[in-house]
């Protein structure tokens, strides 16, 4: 079980750029140099919806993998040398030479003899080819040639690419919409049409952090340290060491700041609160930055399921996001909570409890994994995995 992690002269910016453009009219008008070609077989049956659950489970047979249903019956005769779960519902396949995604019945949605990503994005896949990076729109089968060194999934509708030594952006036809100009040293996603950049480097002594709309203009008067993407209509930037909350008009909201983070930068906001840090202690604010929960605990999770998992004195507990105590702290770690389960650890060994912190599985386990669609799965070895319910009911076991 793992815990809650988080992440140049002018003149070289403009050849790197113009060698940008160059490079991306000259793939986009030759995309089929890598003489492999994209299948669309079904571009209708999977969800929209990223967070769309997955209706079968894995399981591996001799060496292959294969499905199960929620019953734990086999799904299907088909074996694959490849699986694992993608966004929207789908599932990332490799069988032979072929990769490509099968949709929520299990169907071939897309399938590519390239070189491609696990994950799929706003419909695009990132694909490589002679050591460079590009898209394939999983709808139509359409590439966006190779011609970058790095390529981030799109968002809102548009993707950072990365030649040499600066990031821009194209846009879902391959067309770079905001000229290469921004540091490599981040990985830029647009939230609410807007992003957070930066140019210039901290050991040059010239970083510089921003926000930019879709157009590539720079919003906002102010330069800041450092600067985090927004969500629900807020975003943290920093000053001199300190975080606070800025609107998507740039004006900051309320009069506290935050910190000093030291390893970790702030949460994002879900649910109209967001987890701090203030002086080595944490706490929960409102989108005002007023303190739902004064900062006063060891440690905290990222809001999930409705609350956060905090550390006091050692053990680990389980509030809501006003600060009601749902579990005291008892446990030596406690898992964010998902789907209404949660993965402790009692004496070195894994279990499972519900939000009532009625135990669903002993603990007793080496790993354990709370899967989307609710399912529990224990690792029993690197090849044996049991299946259960939120009851604790096995409903699938490898042989």
């Amino acid at each position: 079980m793992k815990q809650w992690p988080l992440r140049i002269a002018i003149f070289s910016t403009i050849i790197v750029c113009i060698t940008a453009i160059y490079f991306t009219i000259f793939f986009l008008n030759n995309n089929d140099a890598d003489n492999k070609e994209a299948s669309v077989v079904n571009s209708q049956n999977y969800s929209e919806d990223k967070n769309a659950q997955h209706r079968y489970i894995i399981i591996s047979i001799d060496g292959k993998y294969t499905f199960a249903n929620m019953e734990g019956e086999r799904a299907t005769d088909q074996l694959y040398d490849v699986l694992s779960v993608a966004d929207n519902g789908m599932f990332y396949f490799k069988q032979g030479n072929v990769q490509g995604f099968l949709g929520e019945n299990l169907q071939r949605v897309f399938v590519t003899e390239d070189i491609i990503s696990t994950n799929a994005s706003e419909g695009f896949v990132i694909y490589s080819a002679n050591n460079k990076k590009g898209f394939i729109d999983i709808t139509t089968g359409q590439k966006i040639g190779a011609a970058f060194d790095a390529v981030y999934d799109f968002s809102e509708g548009l993707a950072a690419v990365q030649i040499g030594n600066s990031t821009g952006f194209i846009n879902t036809f391959g067309e770079l919409v905001i000229p290469c100009q921004f540091s490599n040293n981040a990985i830029y996603r647009f939230t609410s049409g807007i992003c957070n950049v930066m140019t210039g480097s901290k050991e040059e002594g010239n970083l510089k952090a921003f926000y930019i709309n879709k157009s590539g203009a720079k919003l906002f008067a102010k330069d800041f340290d450092y600067c985090m993407p927004f969500s629900e209509d807020r975003a943290f930037v920093n000053e001199n060491g300190y975080w606070y909350i800025i609107d998507t008009k740039g004006e900051k909201i309320g009069d506290m700041t935050f910190g000093p983070y030291t390893k970790t930068v702030p949460s994002i906001f879900k649910e109209g609160r967001a987890v701090v840090v203030k002086d080595g202690k944490y706490g929960i604010i409102d989108k005002d930055g007023q303190y739902v929960v004064m900062p006063k605990y060891d440690l905290m999770s990222d809001i999930s399921d409705g609350g956060v998992v905090f550390a006091q004195d050692g053990l680990f507990g389980y509030m809501d996001t006003n600060g009601n105590i749902i579990i005291a702290p008892r446990y030596e770690n406690l898992s964010p909570f998902r789907k209404g389960l949660a993965v402790f650890l009692k004496d070195h060994k894994y279990g499972v409890i519900d939000r009532a912190a009625t135990v669903v599985v002993n603990p007793e386990f080496e790993e354990i994994t709370i899967l989307d669609n609710g399912l529990i799965k224990i690792s029993l070895s690197s090849d044996h995995f049991r299946y259960v319910d939120k009851y604790g009911k096995t409903v699938y076991e490898t042989e």
